[in-house]
């Protein structure tokens, strides 16, 4: 129908538009629409979030560097000697603390190092007025640029266990090539050194070979390179003892496995050695086999 004024003009009526029909909601799609909420919230997060940093490049070789380091040492030695048809056995065990600085010198580097503390048990030649001497006792190593111990200053009143000590200071630095040590890196070496036991002076020959790991590992948070070392020793020596004569001789072996960190620092080393040598007593012609088995655990602890 059209209706109109009396001019004439006609309007047309339509019929309102026609609402949208409803799209039902079904219970059963509820679940996949939060996952799908869930899904759009964590991209969009992901998206806003920071790179993660890049992961740290790897150090070319281990050498030695100035450093300061807390070592525990754990070490059990069993000795087994004959004399006039006796075997006399012996075991012990040494646990100590020492603090060590590492500094820079004009031809290599100077290690001072200190004994924190010691305890040693079942070493009947090791009285409580010696371990005293030796808790707070203090070390000067002179080491080359390849980490062989030139020199070794310390306490020298005649103390079987600060001299033990002395010659147990040249393991708390490995030994290097010049350039350092690189991963698959293989090298053999030759140090002569001196030190005491037993109060008597003796002279060492050590031959090494070296074999650094094909990688490094991580190791109480340290990037570190595993380093073999297999070494051949003699020892000779020679000097009074309780107003005896004394000459010795002998010949010796270890197995060693350190885990070296970039700055030529031990992070933690285990050795097991085997030393054969003879006593010889001049004033009374006696002859004293002697086997030493010793095994032992330096931890670096800061």
């Amino acid at each position: 129908m059209t209706v109109g004024p009396a001019t004439g003009h006609r309007t047309r009526l339509t019929a309102p538009p026609r609402p949208l029909p409803l799209v039902p909601i079904l219970t059963n799609d509820l679940p996949r629409m939060r996952t799908a909420a869930l899904i759009a919230i964590h991209v969009l997060a992901a998206c806003g979030r920071p790179a993660a940093p890049p992961t740290p490049a790897l150090p070319e070789a281990a050498r030695l560097a100035p450093a300061t380091a807390r070592f525990h040492l754990v070490e059990h030695r069993h000795v087994e000697q004959r004399y006039l048809e006796q075997v006399i056995m012996t075991d012990a065990v040494t646990r100590a603390t020492v603090s060590v600085a590492i500094d820079s010198a004009p031809t290599g580097f100077a290690v001072n190092a200190m004994v924190d503390s010691i305890a040693v048990s079942g070493d009947a030649g090791v009285t409580a007025e010696s371990v005293a001497a030796a808790t707070g006792a203090r070390f000067r190593l002179d080491i080359a640029p390849d980490g062989s111990v030139r020199a070794v200053t310390g306490p020298g009143d005649g103390n079987p266990l600060l001299d033990h000590l002395a010659l147990r200071m040249h393991e708390l630095v490995p030994r290097m090539p010049g350039g350092g040590a690189a991963a698959g890196a293989a090298w053999t070496d030759t140090v002569l050194t001196s030190g005491r036991t037993a109060g008597i002076p003796i002279s060492l020959g050590v031959h090494g070979r070296h074999v650094g790991a094909a990688a490094w590992i991580e190791l109480d948070g340290r990037h570190v390179l595993p380093l073999a070392t297999e070494t051949d020793y003699t020892l000779s020596g020679e000097g009074e003892r309780s107003g005896q004569w004394i000459t010795m001789a002998g010949t010796g072996t270890s197995r060693v496995q350190r885990f070296v960190g970039s700055d030529g620092v031990v992070a933690l080393g285990i050795r097991d050695d085997t030393l054969r040598v003879t006593i010889e007593l001049q004033g009374t012609g006696g002859s004293i086999p002697l086997t030493q088995i010793r095994t032992d655990t330096l931890r670096r602890v800061n």
